[in-house]
């Protein structure tokens, strides 16, 4: 009889101590957000042109590493003989407050869209190496 009260009350220990770990992990990790223009001098080594350049010309973005909702390290997509091949420039790609990235998304450049350079990021590598990279944002034509 002592032996399934002992059983009993290890499974509600364990269970009580399951969920209070879960809830303090969750409390610890802080939610993505979305990066805008307000916010994006809150963003190291993110450096924003007052206008937009020039047109960055690439039919598509393969998405490599999501930084926030809206914002992902992606290569460019080049055309090589009919297909599209994913090792072109890597770029941070910047969508729109409603914009949701994931790893190995591909996002289209349509006909009525148009690439633009809009700054450059400036982050270091796990090997220490400092990479500058454009930063593009996909615009509809005017």
């Amino acid at each position: 009889m002592k032996k399934w009260v002992v059983f009993l009350l290890g499974l509600v220990t364990g269970s009580v101590l399951t969920v209070l770990s879960l809830f303090v992990i969750s409390k610890t990790i802080t939610p993505t957000e979305t990066v805008t223009e307000e916010n994006a001098d809150h963003v190291p080594g993110l450096n924003l042109f007052d206008e937009p350049g020039d047109e960055f010309s690439a039919p598509s973005f393969k998405v490599m590493q999501v930084l926030a909702n809206n914002v992902a390290l992606a290569y460019s997509g080049e055309n090589n003989y009919g297909s599209i091949s994913y090792y072109g420039t890597l770029v941070m790609l910047v969508g729109d407050e409603n914009s949701h990235f994931y790893d190995d998304q591909i996002v289209k450049v349509k006909s009525s869209q148009v690439a633009r350079h809009i700054g450059t990021y400036q982050y270091e590598t796990k090997m220490e190496m400092q990479k500058t990279v454009p930063v593009i944002k996909i615009f509809n034509k005017q």
